[in-house]
């Protein structure tokens, strides 16, 4: 997934289902006469991905600032381990992430 530097939006991803396409969030689209969607694919996921995404930067600066360090250390809860084991950060709601770190 792909988000809006300012404001956190989904703008864009590459579905794990079908990964020569490229998936635009409707949103990004400000042309008022874009036709409005038929419909919703994740629309029974809409909290779980807002939860997620957050979790989801949390997780990349946590993983950043350890590995930067040499610091050994394993996501034990999030999105980040949804995604190991499920090819998906948005497989269920996560509302915090949890590390074991080497003593």
């Amino acid at each position: 997934f792909h988000f809006c530097g300012a404001c956190g939006s989904t703008v864009f991803w590459y579905p794990s289902r079908k990964p020569e396409a490229v998936a635009v969030a409707v949103g990004c689209f400000a042309d008022p006469s874009f036709p409005a969607p038929t419909k919703s694919v994740y629309g029974y996921r809409r909290r779980t991905v807002s939860m997620n995404a957050a979790c989801l930067m949390d997780s990349m600066a946590i993983n950043e600032a350890l590995s930067d360090r040499r610091i050994n250390f394993v996501f034990l809860k999030g999105p980040f381990q949804q995604h190991l084991l499920y090819d998906d950060h948005f497989m269920k709601p996560a509302g915090d992430v949890d590390i074991l770190v080497a003593p």
